[in-house]
């Protein structure tokens, strides 16, 4: 994978940032099913928002999100991961969304965040996603390495 480098997300790169992460989850049972009567312009927006506001909050030191991105050697994210501090999207639901599939999934994720992790000692990585066509080639794991040193760094879990 050393065609790829690993750097900080910035706000430029969220609308290529959110077409990774959808393309990665086309497929997903899941994620299928949250939002598949949601207007896909409307859906990309607002992961688009929340995301921006993570790294807004980040440079004011509020939160303790980073956003990464593995870059081609013309600058394009062809992966994400981030680590925020647990902070659900303000934005009301979209017209078209499951709402009680959202809230279901949302509410053990955060029981399951709550009950395993300790917001003061661990990171806990809440994106990782991989454009199709480069998946099986190490990508995810360059990704997971970078962040694993972080964490190392700062004596985290």
């Amino acid at each position: 994978m050393s065609q790829f480098s690993i750097k900080d997300a910035t706000a430029e790169d969220v609308p290529a940032m959110v077409d990774c992460f959808f393309a990665a989850f086309k497929n997903d049972v899941l994620v299928g099913n949250l939002d598949k009567n949601v207007d896909p312009q409307a859906r990309d927006k607002k992961l688009g928002n929340w995301m921006i506001g993570l790294m807004k909050e980040a440079e004011q030191e509020i939160n303790g999100t980073r956003f990464f991105k593995a870059v081609d050697e013309k600058g394009k994210p062809n992966a994400i991961a981030s680590t925020p501090k647990a902070k659900a999207n303000p934005e009301p639901e979209l017209p078209g969304t499951n709402i009680s599939l959202s809230k279901d999934f949302f509410a053990q994720l955060n029981a399951n965040r709550k009950k395993h992790c300790n917001p003061e000692m661990d990171y806990f990585m809440h994106i990782l996603t991989i454009l199709p066509r480069y998946h099986r080639k190490g990508l995810g794991t360059v990704l997971l390495k970078h962040v694993l040193d972080i964490v190392d760094e700062q004596g985290k879990s």
